[in-house]
Parts: structure tokens; C-alpha cells; sequence
């Protein structure tokens, strides 16, 4: 089916076809139901260490969407990072200094880390938002920085560190999410170690043959199930699906993708998930008053007060369910529909007020009213007459 593209990330969509009044021919199933998968919202960093420096951001589908130069100073990058926040992206050097970078790829500041040998190879960082873990070739080790993800500059030494199993003798990337770590191994038999967050060995698993070069890996920090191995290679990403729990046996890669050209020498992965997929804990809310109209106020009128209050109690009184969407995804939605910063800024300050969340996190959003939300914000468009 031909879907009409835009460049705006947004969630996956599923929608049903129903068949009725069949000439010549009875219908056995008359509904179907099929997805359409977001491809603009970035997936997947993948940095590369080439003659020019970069991070590739990758669509869910693998989908090139472009890329971006790392800082001077980043000229060997070993690893890469990042979180559920999906605000920030740490890459990791050979000459032992870690650089974070926002998501466009601007540099926000870098940090040496010390406690390291004078001889440590770098091969892969890891970070839960809080502290930040290096793994050390050199001395098969890994070593935690604790509080360092907030680091911007100066220079930091290891607080603690813990040995690797004697068969994960030549890491190449490092993940976690709080509670395990996956450590991926390029040896004569390739394989992916998980440890508890002591540092215990939990179990080790042989990856697919064809992943024969791996050089980093990934989980989904929002959904901790599949890994993605990134292989320079064959330059391809393989996922495997479910297997942040095995500890055990071997695994085929369930699908994989190829990198962009010019991403030739891949030497990392992160997975940031996409802003409307972070998880925001449930909120204890009043019951929702019965909307009632009240004078426009700041630049806004009575028309479009009180549609937000309509919209108001929709949304807020299915407010228990999954799903999330960021104040900044509202503001982009809403300028797609043909309305300004400024008008756009308005409604979601209003909805993000309403819902009692700052403008900094996510407002869980149900499914159901979520399909209705976006029409009824283009509808404010025909109501507006901000000053």
C-alpha cells in the first residue's frame, strides 16, 4: 500500500481495511489490519572511525537519515552511548576521553577518564543515565565512573571496576541496562557475555557466523529485549530478537540492515529510543472536571480556550494508559498542521499544563485518544486569532 511520506517523527500506526458488498465472490475475512512503521525518527547512532568522523542516525527500518562530524579532538571514536532520555550522545575515544553530544550531534562538552592503563584500548562505553562504564581491551576489564553521565569537562578516575570472563578476551562493545551488561567478543568463536551489574558472569551465547567482525552493540533501553550487533565487516546491523535473556546455546540474527555509504568503518552502536516511545511513570491525577467555558486569556481566544478544555478532558480522563508524547512533539505537530511557533507553543503549553507535566518530560497520551488528538488540533487552526 502506498503511504504518503512526510519527515516528521511520529509513532507506528495501525489501521484496519473492511471489505463489504463483494460481487462474484463471498468474503471469508472481512477486516484486516495492517501498520504503517515510522522511518523518520532516529533509531540508531552508529559512530565510525574513517578519515572524516561520524555519527550515522538510522531509522527503525535501517534507513539512512543522515549524519554528523564528531568534535576535532574525537579522531579515533571506540564507543557510543546513550538512554532512555535519548537526550544525549556519549562517544568514547581511543585517547581515553569521552565527548557527549546532543542527538543532532553539537558537542556539549567532553571529560578524560582516568584510572585507566597508560596502554588501555577503549573498545565501548555504557551509561544508565547516571554512571558510566568503560571496557578496557587492554586489561579485559570493565570500569565504572560513578555520576560521570552529567560530566561535561575535567577529568574523572574510575570508582570501581571488574574483570571479564577468561573467554571475553577481546571486547568490542559494551551495554546496559542497569541491572546486566552485554559484552560483545571478536574472537576465533564470536560471542555475547552478559554480566549481573557486580560484574558476575551470567552466561555467554555464540552470534550468527555471518556477524563475523563485530565491533559494538545495542539494546532498546525503553523495551529491553532484542540486541543489535553492528559489524564492520559486512558493514550491516544484525538483530537478534529476545536474546538479552539467553545465557546460553547460540542465535541466528533475525534481520539485519546494510549502513549507509560512507559508514565503512562502523565501530559502535546506541539505540535512543524515539521521543513519543519513552516511558513516563503513571500519574496520580484529580478526576477530570467537566469542561466549561472561560474567558480567553493571554493572547488567546474564548474559541480556542475552550477547545483545549474539551481536548483537556479527553485526554486527561484516559490518562492510565502506555503511551507518551513529548512536548516537543506536540509543538511539531502542530506547526506540520500549518500553525506558528507561537500558536503552536500555546496549545501544548496549555495541554502540558492541563496534565500538570513540565515541558521537559512526556504527557502519557492513550491510544485511543491519541487518533483523535491530532484532528482535533488541526481543527484549532480554523479557531485561532492569537496576538
Amino acid at each position: 500500500m502506498l503511504v504518503n511520506g512526510n519527515r516528521l517523527a511520529e509513532p507506528n500506526e495501525t489501521f484496519v481495511v473492511n471489505l463489504s458488498n463483494s460481487v462474484g465472490a463471498t468474503i471469508a475475512d472481512g477486516q484486516g489490519v495492517g501498520s504503517i512503521t515510522d522511518d523518520d525518527a532516529t533509531k540508531f547512532f552508529v559512530v565510525d572511525d574513517a578519515a572524516t568522523n561520524q555519527t550515522f542516525r538510522y531509522g527503525a527500518p535501517g534507513n539512512g537519515l543522515g549524519s554528523s562530524t564528531l568534535a576535532g579532538g574525537n579522531t579515533a571514536p571506540r564507543g557510543t552511548a546513550s538512554t532512555i532520555a535519548g537526550d544525549k550522545v556519549w562517544v568514547v575515544d581511543a585517547n581515553k576521553t569521552v565527548y557527549v553530544y546532543n542527538p543532532s550531534g553539537s558537542l556539549l562538552g567532553s571529560w578524560s577518564a582516568g584510572g585507566l592503563n597508560a596502554q588501555a584500548q577503549v573498545e565501548g562505553i555504557a551509561t544508565n543515565g547516571t554512571d558510566v562504564w568503560l571496557v578496557d581491551a587492554k586489561q579485559d576489564k570493565v570500569f565504572k565512573y560513578i555520576g560521570a553521565a552529567s560530566r561535561l569537562s575535567g577529568s574523572q578516575n574510575a570508582a570501581s571496576s571488574f574483570s571479564l570472563s577468561s573467554g571475553n578476551k577481546n571486547p568490542k562493545g559494551l551495554v546496559t541496562d542497569g541491572t546486566s551488561f552485554w559484552v560483545v567478543d571478536d574472537s576465533t568463536t564470536d560471542k555475547v557475555f552478559k554480566y549481573n551489574v557486580s560484574g558476575t558472569l551470567l552466561g555467554s551465547w555464540t552470534i550468527d557466523a555471518a556477524n563475523a567482525s563485530p565491533t559494538g552493540l545495542t539494546i532498546n533501553p525503553a523495551s529491553v529485549s532484542d540486541l543489535w550487533i553492528v559489524d564492520n565487516g559486512t558493514d550491516k546491523v544484525y538483530q537478534y530478537a529476545a536474546a538479552a535473556s539467553r545465557t546460553s546455546g547460540s542465535q541466528s540474527a533475525a534481520a539485519t540492515f546494510a549502513l549507509a555509504p560512507g559508514n565503512t568503518n562502523p565501530q559502535d552502536i546506541a539505540d535512543p529510543p524515539a521521543p513519543d516511545m519513552i516511558l513516563t511513570s503513571a500519574s496520580t491525577l484529580d478526576p477530570v472536571a467537566k469542561p466549561r467555558p472561560r474567558p480567553a486569556s493571554s493572547g488567546v481566544d474564548a474559541a480556542l480556550s475552550n477547545s483545549l478544555l474539551n481536548i483537556r478532558s479527553g485526554v486527561l480522563g484516559m490518562f492510565a494508559e502506555k503511551t507518551t508524547m513529548r512536548y516537543s512533539e506536540f509543538i511539531a505537530r502542530n506547526i506540520k498542521s500549518g500553525l506558528t511557533q507561537q500558536q503552536a507553543s500555546v496549545i501544548s503549553d496549555t495541554l502540558f499544563a492541563k496534565a500538570r507535566r513540565p515541558a521537559t518530560s512526556a504527557m502519557k497520551l492513550p491510544s485511543q485518544v491519541r487518533g483523535d488528538l491530532l484532528p482535533l488540533l488541526g481543527e484549532l487552526q480554523s479557531m485561532h486569532r492569537l496576538t
